[in-house]
């Protein structure tokens, strides 16, 4: 173990106590403290060196044997000579391009807090593009969570702090790293795999989903690690328990639902299911509307769910239930709740809560039931 304060006493003075970094210069807030962030397994010292800003990421605990293969050129092995007492030993380090912004949690709190859906929608559409091309990779982050992910002010999202990864390279086994519990799928345990960040990316793009649509949701929430509901607690709600965090899992469902938003409702079911590796997070996480529209396009099932698909083009699983597009439309379901889509997947039109079913639109009307009374309505 290494302190902030054995840090600070070599970074301070630091002649004759680096290998490399001579004449590097430590910078320092307004009231002349030095810029750090402390973290679980390091502390981060932004400096100068060579013209250049830098990350200098010193451990408190011990790196990873193979730090090596993960950070490759950026680890300084035996670069700064800490004192204990006395004594004194070398250390590793890893020295990175300094990215300018804050983190994920720290810019969603400030947003929410301002009732800023414009730039939540952006933060939500950032990473999910980021978790798109993540999630393709052969390897993981393994502790994927907002704070190890800075925004830049182009509003583009930077990974950091690669310690838990695993490599495409490594046999699967014992994790050296367990990730962050909030962010972590129940059942994990110590699995080290390519698929450690597919739970954490589901569950970071259903809340950002979920806060651009609501920033209120945060006044209802604890927000412990920036979350809005523990990963055990979405299990616990699908079994009928009560709790704040079950309450905010099936409110967030209903959100999406009643939005007829069947990507993000669909990303939060896969927040049951039962294993860290999730069956069609990948293709969730990419998908776009169609470039053009489904001309011809028909409803097909599996696995208890709904898309749509035709010559040249297939929709992930999106729907509880669906039915081929008629006069331009498709009526489909999310829950509890009845929309008509276009061609687009678009919602265009979506049903009275409290409809129990409902028909395919003829002759411009769309036909659905309350109770025992059924109505009918001109939607074009």
């Amino acid at each position: 173990m290494h302190t902030l304060s054995q840090y600070l006493q070599t970074l301070e003075n630091p002649e004759g106590l680096t290998r490399r970094l001579k004449g590097f210069e430590l910078l320092r807030e307004r009231d002349g403290k030095p810029i750090f962030h402390v973290g679980n397994r390091a502390i981060v010292f932004k400096i100068r060196y060579r013209d250049q800003l830098l990350r200098l990421r010193c451990y408190t605990q011990p790196p990873r044997d193979d730090a090596k293969r993960i950070y490759g050129e950026r680890l300084l092995e035996e670069e700064l000579y800490l004192y204990k007492g006395d004594e004194g030993e070398w250390v590793d380090v890893i020295l990175e391009p300094w990215i300018e912004g804050e983190n994920l949690e720290q810019e969603v709190r400030l947003a929410c807090k301002e009732g800023d859906r414009r730039k939540l929608w952006h933060l939500s559409e950032a990473f999910e593009e980021l978790a798109s091309r993540l999630l393709a990779e052969p390897w993981a982050h393994g502790d994927l969570k907002p704070e190890n992910m800075i925004v830049d002010q182009m509003g583009r999202l930077h990974l950091i702090d690669f310690d838990a990864c695993f490599l495409p390279s490594e046999r699967e086994g014992v994790c050296f790293e367990m990730g962050t519990p909030a962010y972590r799928h129940p059942t994990r345990g110590a699995a080290r795999d390519r698929w450690l960040d597919h739970y954490p990316a589901a569950l970071i793009a259903v809340q950002l989903r979920a806060l651009a649509l609501d920033p209120t949701l945060t006044g209802e929430a604890q927000m412990d690690e920036g979350t809005l509901f523990q990963p055990e607690e979405p299990f616990r709600a699908v079994k009928g328990e009560d709790g704040p965090g079950c309450r905010m899992y099936r409110r967030i469902l209903e959100l999406f639902a009643n939005r007829g938003d069947a990507v993000h409702y669909r990303l939060c079911k896969l927040l049951t299911y039962p294993t860290h590796r999730l069956d069609g997070v990948e293709e969730l996480l990419r998908f776009h509307d169609p470039l053009r529209p489904l001309i011809e396009a028909e409803s097909y099932f599996d696995k208890g769910l709904a898309g749509f698909r035709n010559g040249e083009y297939t929709s992930p699983l999106l729907y509880d239930e669906a039915f081929d597009f008629s006069e331009g439309w498709a009526l489909v379901r999310l829950g509890e709740r009845r929309h008509y889509i276009d061609r687009t997947l678009r919602v265009v039109y979506t049903l009275p809560a409290g409809c129990c079913a409902a028909k395919s639109l003829r002759d411009g009307k769309a036909r659905y039931r309350l109770e025992d009374t059924w109505f009918e309505v001109a939607v074009k």
